[in-house]
């Protein structure tokens, strides 16, 4: 029943670091996204029901088409917080918790991203990878790690090969798309092996350049 298989709680705008240790804490000050009837009309329950929605989307994906059940194959339920922090332009995933975090948007380069499908099949495939193999999150190993996550989530959303085109804001200065599988120049990132950007394994440099070397493939 897929009503078991995916849980979404609300944070409320509540900014805590899910990574060491903090997990009683998030579960704490979140809830159940739920509600008597099925008028969702503020944007809180919109966002809400776009991450619900599109989480079962890409649960269904794997289990229809790939015959994957869930992310470790053995039917674990699919966990996500929406409302984290405040204007946060991102989307990640958290293997210590299981776990997909979605922003609402900076409202300068993003809007809310759990309305992307393809930015939450991107988060979730991170889990399956997460399951699956034992990647390094770094340089290379981190950069195909990316591309896993955005070649699933392009193949789940099914309609083109920019990433996050339902929730990216173009600008002049932050350019026209986040990025584009097709022609990853689009989104600023190389191409080719031979345009490698090699970088320091920092959270302040991408951990290597995991996303700004995700094009590579």
């Amino acid at each position: 029943d897929l009503k078991n298989q995916v849980d979404l709680d609300d944070l409320n705008d509540f900014y805590d670091s899910p990574k060491g240790g903090h997990n009683e804490e998030l579960m704490r000050r979140s809830e159940l996204v739920s509600n008597s009837n099925n008028n969702f009309v503020d944007d809180n329950q919109v966002n809400s029901v776009d991450a619900y929605a599109n989480m079962a989307k890409s649960y269904d994906y794997y289990k229809n088409k790939l015959s994957r059940n869930s992310l470790d194959n053995k039917g674990m339920n699919i966990k996500g917080f929406v409302h984290f922090d405040k204007n946060l332009g991102n989307a990640f995933w958290v293997g210590e918790y299981d776990s997909m975090f979605f922003g609402d948007g900076d409202g300068v380069r993003l809007s809310p991203l759990a309305k992307a499908l393809d930015i939450v099949g991107h988060e979730l495939s991170h889990g399956v990878t997460n399951k699956a193999s034992n990647l390094k999150y770094e340089k290379e190993s981190g950069a195909l790690n990316e591309s896993f996550s955005d070649i699933m989530g392009t193949a789940i959303e099914g309609k083109n090969f920019e990433i996050g085109e339902d929730c990216w804001i173009p600008t002049w200065f932050y350019g026209e798309v986040m990025r584009d599988m097709k022609d990853p120049s689009r989104g600023r990132q190389p191409a080719h092996m031979k345009n490698f950007r090699k970088l320091p394994v920092d959270r302040d440099n991408d951990w290597g350049g995991v996303h700004i070397n995700s094009g590579i493939i």
